[in-house]
């Protein structure tokens, strides 16, 4: 909410201009920080299959919220590079190799930083079942 309403008062910045960047991204970039904590957090605290269970259903929920706060930001502010990257491990989080996929192309990683960028995009693959996917981007 707090978000939406930095955006609706300052989308045209001071002088009226359209931003690239929104005054609130930095909200989001927070948060997006607290989610990632707490679900690993959760994760890391369960050790009964019980409490993994549900410590799972709690990361789902999370991970779900974590993404839609990122690609509201994602949308708001389409060039901002840490969104991109960010939006990354929720998609890992939900098992979707195919759009982390897509999402770690439009990073547009050049070839020579792919041994440093690599790890965003290739557990997502690997746990999704992308193995050839995942090959390529090792290439």
């Amino acid at each position: 909410a707090l978000y939406t309403q930095s955006i609706r008062l300052f989308h045209n910045g001071v002088g009226g201009e359209p931003r690239n960047v929104q005054p609130g991204d930095e909200l989001i970039l927070q948060n997006s920080s607290l989610f990632r904590t707490a679900y690993r957090e959760a994760l890391s605290e369960s050790t009964s299959d019980a409490k993994l269970a549900l410590s799972e259903e709690s990361g789902v929920i999370s991970a779900v919220q974590w993404g839609k706060a990122l690609q509201q930001g994602r949308e708001a502010s389409p060039y901002a590079f840490a969104f991109r990257m960010d939006i990354l491990e929720p998609y890992r989080v939900l098992g979707m190799g195919e759009t982390a996929l897509e999402a770690f192309k439009e990073l547009g990683v050049k070839h020579i930083q792919h041994d440093s960028m690599s790890y965003l995009v290739l557990p997502t693959l690997l746990e999704s079942g992308f193995f050839a996917e995942a090959s390529k981007q090792m290439n």
